[in-house]
């Protein structure tokens, strides 16, 4: 529907000239940020593969000079290899760890806090309920209109009875005295 608005009132190519605009500071931000995380990434691959290549070229030295057989020497670089991959896998949840504690730590909070309030609220129902509540309300023909707008009837005839334990709904549109009658 908005590009329909702008292709006929002809403002098309100024609008995505302008768009364009708008994505050329971002995109080379956006460039640069992933030259750095390709660099990162490829240096990453490299340590890597080099430990890897290292490990082999030792192990390889010490089964030629019969100091271990070929099974232990690739069971302790399996051991070591793999204990430094948890290792680093462990690091890179660090910071989802983190903010896993401080949100369980501010859901907590939030929790006890509400049970506070629940408790409060609890406290000030009792205090304000009489123990027991007796009797009729009954409204017989009620009329009501604000003072400021006496030509404005807010309630026109209300008749209504509630009996003791009885429910009763009042129901209507904005400004027909529903919360005027309650008050």
């Amino acid at each position: 529907e908005n590009v329909q608005t702008v292709a006929s009132l002809g403002r098309l190519r100024s609008f995505v000239a302008e768009y364009t605009g708008m994505l050329v500071a971002p995109s080379r931000k956006m460039e640069r940020t992933a030259h750095v995380q390709g660099l990162a990434f490829g240096f990453t691959e490299f340590a890597m593969l080099a430990i890897w290549a290292l490990a082999f070229w030792f192990g390889g030295k010490e089964v030629a000079r019969d100091a271990c057989n070929f099974d232990a020497m690739f069971k302790a670089i399996m051991a070591v290899v793999f204990m430094a991959m948890m290792a680093g896998q462990m690091q890179a949840f660090a910071p989802d760890a983190a903010k896993a504690q401080r949100g369980a730590k501010r859901l907590y909070l939030l929790l006890e806090g509400k049970k506070k309030d629940d408790e409060l609220r609890e406290r000030e129902r009792a205090k304000d309920r009489p123990a027991t509540i007796r009797g009729d309300v009954e409204f017989c023909d009620v009329e009501f209109e604000y003072p400021s707008r006496p030509d404005a009837k807010v309630l026109r005839g209300l008749s209504l009875k509630v009996g003791p334990g009885e429910t009763e709904a009042l129901v209507g549109k904005s400004g027909w005295g529903k919360s005027t009658a309650v008050a």
